[in-house]
């Protein structure tokens, strides 16, 4: 099957109905039963028990507001006669639900297709091939094959996707997606993704930017703000300060604006604060404006964030939060890289693809 960057299949394991993303309720599901249309020994066989069978998605796929989609699958009877049947949909997502389309399943392949209305506030749908309150035909064994939820009125070439992240990678082998600037993993198909990274260079990584970042050199190259203070205790820094605005931070110098780095840390926070906070901000403020990470724990955590430099220098800050003063707060192994390559990150959550 074609795979387009332009649109997405957002079910997944789209031709192993075997698999658990499917529940089935009184069918039977035999895996790589017949020939599929692509030629391939990829048809699953549906044997229903009832007339109230169906199958569908065990998770829902969340669905835009007042949206068009369409609903497609290839099915062949495997009686030798027709089956009269349902395709549907189900889920707070849809308007009328369920949305049920009749199909009258012969025994040459056919894509039946149905289009679906997402309600005025969008929600959750389940792709269902049967209904949940109209009838699959008395002993209406069919094959099955590509089924398909898009965005549109037009069922397009099919897209097959086994978990989402598989398919991704093959796809576009030179990139790696993320939710966000800390590289969290997509979890599934229609997932937001906030961090594309090209790996055509192989990620490799410049050179260091911070000076003393793992603090064997005390506290060479840091400044404290405000009443804060710094020490190095067992080889670690330890930021206290009495205000909000208090901290220490160094500037680095030497970035190119609009090129992409890594930043990684070590950091927890002390008993008093409530997380302690790494930022990458303007050459001369102590407002996050480039990325963020932080940390509630009182055990080290190993932090890490991608950015891009928007100034030729910027400050790494260090800051323990919390209003119970003196706050506290740990760092170690602060380090900065340039990430070479076209990169693109989205850190509003509104405005990720």
């Amino acid at each position: 099957a074609e795979k387009t960057a332009y649109r997405r299949n957002l079910l997944t394991y789209s031709e192993q109905f075997d698999n658990a993303a499917w529940t089935k309720s009184s069918v039977t599901v035999t895996s790589n039963a017949a020939v599929a249309p692509d030629g391939s020994m990829t048809a699953d066989l549906l044997t229903p028990s009832t007339t109230s069978a169906f199958v569908y998605t065990t998770t829902t796929v969340t669905l835009l507001p007042s949206t068009t989609y369409t609903l497609s699958v290839w099915l062949r009877s495997a009686t030798g006669s027709d089956v009269s049947m349902y395709i549907s949909s189900n889920g707070s997502g849809v308007t009328p639900n369920p949305t049920n389309q009749a199909v009258t399943v012969t025994t040459s392949w056919q894509r039946f297709t149905a289009t679906i209305t997402s309600s005025a506030a969008g929600g959750g749908v389940n792709a269902i091939i049967g209904s949940i309150n109209q009838s699959w035909a008395s002993g209406g064994n069919v094959y099955a094959y590509g089924i398909q939820l898009e965005l549109g009125s037009v069922a397009t070439d099919y897209q097959r996707v086994t978990d989402w992240n598989t398919e991704l990678l093959a796809a576009f082998p030179q990139t790696a997606v993320y939710l966000d600037s800390a590289g969290t993993t997509v979890a599934s198909v229609n997932g937001l993704v906030g961090l594309v990274l090209d790996k055509s260079k192989g990620l490799a990584i410049g050179a260091e930017l911070v000076t003393n970042g793992d603090f064997s050199g005390g506290t060479t190259g840091w400044t404290v703000t405000g009443n804060a203070t710094l020490t190095i205790v067992d080889g670690v820094a330890v930021v206290t300060h009495t205000a909000v605005s208090n901290g220490a931070y160094q500037l680095m110098t030497g970035l190119v604006v609009g090129r992409t780095y890594k930043l990684t840390c070590r950091i927890s926070r002390g008993d008093t604060a409530t997380s302690a906070s790494l930022f990458v901000t303007a050459s001369g403020s102590t407002s996050p404006v480039a990325g963020s990470t932080s940390s509630s724990s009182t055990t080290p955590e190993e932090k890490t964030f991608v950015f891009t430099a928007a100034e030729t220098s910027h400050r790494i800050y260090m800051r323990a939060e919390g209003t119970s003063y003196p706050t506290v707060a740990r760092y170690d192994n602060i380090s900065v890289k340039e990430l070479p390559g076209n990169h693109a990150y989205q850190a509003t959550t509104g405005n990720k693809p």
